[in-house]
């Protein structure tokens, strides 16, 4: 169940639809476009929903993030930090119900990934988005309300919350 559908029961058009309206993604590689930038790539999932002047709400994302000073900055003119920050604006400028981090620090040194950590609860905190976390690290998985530990794709155990 998300946002009170069954997902289950969800075509192909209406998975795809929910994603794009409901599911916020952040990658460990950050799957930003290179040709963009930041303010351009926050965007994005606006404009492939149809929505028309959102320059301002990527612009608000881009501030939540602190990345607003940068955000005419093409990528590849980012540090690995900064465009995980994009990655998280990008994921929160519609409003999602649930947020889908797949190893979200994996390639930060461990400040940076701090600061992501910590947006993460944030947005939990301020926007009310679920925040799912795939991760490896110890310390990212300690800060989680519920635990669920996966050996070779079977629930191995699942740690009470928090």
């Amino acid at each position: 169940m998300l946002g009170g559908q069954r997902t289950t029961a969800l075509n192909d058009r209406e998975l795809t639809r929910l994603r794009r309206e409901q599911v916020g993604f952040i990658f460990q590689s950050f799957q930003l476009l290179h040709t963009l930038t930041a303010v351009e790539n926050v965007e994005l999932p606006l404009l492939l929903a149809g929505q028309k002047n959102v320059r301002s709400r990527a612009l608000d994302r881009l501030r939540w993030v602190e990345m607003d000073a940068l955000a005419d900055r093409l990528i590849h003119q980012l540090s690995g930090g900064q465009q995980q920050r994009v990655a998280i604006a990008r994921a929160l400028v519609h409003s999602p119900k649930l947020l889908l981090a797949d190893e979200p620090t994996g390639n930060l040194d461990s400040a940076t990934g701090e600061v992501v950590l910590q947006l993460l609860q944030r947005s939990a905190r301020e926007f009310g988005v679920g925040v799912m976390m795939a991760t490896h690290s110890a310390e990212s998985a300690a800060l989680a309300h519920r635990v669920l530990q996966l050996r070779d794709g079977r629930l191995e155990r699942a740690l009470a919350p928090r």
